[in-house]
């Protein structure tokens, strides 16, 4: 996120100054053939999108994920339609479950077995997944056959949110883009605020 804006910024910048000494026709010329490379790629897409939604883009559906770029390595989307929006379990045990603002809410109880029982859910596993009961336990939380998230249920019964909380490299590298960033824009208000004092003093 943070990368796009900056390079936004830095094409902005570098086109500024190519036709900052450029003719008005000249400006015109360069402009039109750059607006048109930026947007017919979109334009081609969603024609061809709309005349042949089964045929050479790919017939998006729920399990198209980007296309299949952030499937995890072996995944096989088959089996994923297959399967489809259920939540199992190896043991015969009472499950209900929701959808609720991107997290999964399972009820579960009649776990008469040992601690070898899970349930898999409609998810496909990445780190950063968690699970927490009403009274803030975690459950662990594995990957499971054909990458689906998979839950131990160490009880009888209880209600689990299964969400994606994200790991600490990603909160680490958020907060460092953060710091980076504000500590840019003090360094370019200061630069300014200098140029004008110097300005000033002449």
């Amino acid at each position: 996120m943070f990368s796009s804006m900056f390079f936004a910024i830095c094409d902005s910048i570098i086109v500024y100054y190519y036709l900052k000494n450029k003719t008005k026709k000249e400006k015109i010329k360069f402009l039109i053939p750059v607006i048109l490379i930026a947007i017919l790629p979109y334009l081609i897409t969603e024609y061809y999108y709309r005349r042949h939604s089964s045929g050479i883009f790919y017939n998006y559906d729920d399990y198209s994920v980007a296309c299949g770029e952030y499937l995890p390595q072996g995944t096989d989307i088959k089996q994923l339609k297959k399967r489809g929006d259920i939540v199992t379990s190896n043991h015969t045990i009472d499950i209900d479950y929701r959808r609720e603002k991107g997290k999964i809410i399972v009820n579960y109880s009649n776990n008469y077995y040992d601690d070898s029982t899970y349930i898999e859910v409609p998810l496909l596993y990445y780190y950063g997944y968690y699970a927490y009961d009403e009274n803030n336990q975690q459950y662990d939380v594995q990957k499971g056959q054909n990458n689906i998230v998979t839950v131990l249920l160490p009880k009888e019964s209880g209600t689990m949110t299964i969400y994606y909380k994200g790991t600490i490299i990603q909160k680490l590298s958020l907060w460092v883009s953060i710091i980076s960033t504000l500590l840019l824009i003090i360094y370019i208000f200061r630069s300014k605020l200098k140029v004008i004092k110097n300005f000033l003093r002449k």
